[in-house]
């Protein structure tokens, strides 16, 4: 009975293949076809050891995608990424959105613009997979909807953009301010 890993039995399954295609090319006897068959298989060899050092992770069913149980060697990214969408997964379940919905139409996550401001009038302007802009009066405030994405918030008194643009996103994950879950949130004092 073996105890060897599903990685170590793809390795030697990998060495295997190598050295049958090496042997091969030493049985041929045919003149000056050798050479390039020995380059073209020498070629052949390198670029499967670095396919399979390189981490693909192929799956051959739903249950060795679950268990982590790959066909090749997978790298440390795609293992960190498949574990890291489980998790959202998980936490999207646990925590409903927010979304608003318009003739059956998903508008995006809600969202708060607010100046909290007691004086001052700002503009702001959002932009990023939807643009938009909103003139806010001393203590005014907009609930809306973004749809998902990495947006970028300029805000702007008597014309003059104040400081460099806030970049936020907007995702399922939500945050509390000012006492009520919003799952993005823009303020000006």
């Amino acid at each position: 009975m073996s105890s060897l890993t599903g990685e170590e039995k793809n390795d030697i399954v990998l060495y295997y293949c190598t050295l049958q295609i090496l042997i091969k090319i030493k049985n041929k006897k045919i003149g000056g076809i050798i050479m390039k068959t020995k380059i073209f298989a020498g070629i052949a060899v390198v670029a499967v050891m670095l396919l399979g050092l390189a981490g693909c992770a192929l799956y051959g069913n739903e249950a060795q995608y679950a268990q982590g149980d790959w066909y090749f060697i997978a790298g440390s990214e795609e293992v960190t990424r498949i574990q890291q969408d489980k998790l959202a997964f998980k936490k999207l379940e646990s925590q409903p959105a927010q979304v608003a919905f318009k003739e059956g139409v998903p508008q995006g996550y809600s969202g708060l613009v607010i100046n909290l401001s007691k004086y001052t009038r700002y503009n702001f302007i959002i932009s990023g997979p939807e643009r938009k802009g909103y003139l806010l009066g001393p203590n005014e405030s907009v609930d809306d909807n973004l749809i998902p994405g990495t947006y970028a918030c300029a805000v702007y008194r008597a014309g003059r953009q104040i400081g460099q643009p806030w970049v936020f996103h907007v995702t399922a994950q939500k945050h509390i301010f000012m006492g009520k879950e919003y799952h993005w949130y823009i303020y000006m004092e």
